[in-house]
């Protein structure tokens, strides 16, 4: 955890919320971050660097733990679109939202279980290069809010919190 932007002190008003959902499993998807897939040889001139650090992914073959998360997320998506078509007081609507809630709590606990020492996919390196990508990414949200002139106001892990310009944008 921790600040990426310290929180601006006092009252606001005219605040906007980006909440980055998902985001540390998006990052483990899209950066193929795996224990396998750590320094490989074949990449080492690799495209798929990691930020403050000195590792980089594998850009030619899924990590285990990718593919894991990858059908974790298809699932998810697919129950959700189940979900719209059913009214959400319906007994099977609960049912649905009860899976697809369970499937976004081990996908997000993939970042969890790298950190953990006594998991058998324990890699601190995995860890360190989630927490790494994602400030990285909150870092050029920041810097995009501030050149577009909105401030911000408070930035963590995966959320921002900006002032709008005006009350009404649309």
């Amino acid at each position: 955890g921790g600040y990426v932007h310290t929180p601006k002190e006092g009252i606001h008003e005219d605040i906007v919320l980006f909440d980055f959902a998902s985001l540390y499993p998006s990052i483990t998807i899209t950066h193929n971050v795996s224990p396998e897939t750590l320094d490989c040889s074949c990449c080492s001139e690799g495209k798929n660097k990691v930020p403050e650090l000195k590792h980089h992914y594998c850009t030619k073959r899924t990590g285990f733990v990718t593919r894991v998360l990858e059908d974790l997320v298809v699932k998810r998506v697919e129950i959700k679109e189940k979900m719209e078509k059913l009214g959400k007081g319906s007994r099977e609507y609960q049912y649905l939202n009860n899976r697809q809630y369970a499937l976004k709590i081990l996908a997000n606990a993939s970042y969890g279980y790298y950190g953990y020492p006594g998991s058998r996919w324990y890699s601190k390196v995995c860890a360190e290069s989630i927490t790494s990508l994602g400030r990285n990414y909150i870092k050029s949200v920041i810097a995009l809010a501030e050149k577009l002139g909105f401030p911000v106001i408070y930035g963590d892990t995966d959320s921002l919190f900006l002032r709008m310009k005006e009350k009404d944008i649309g």
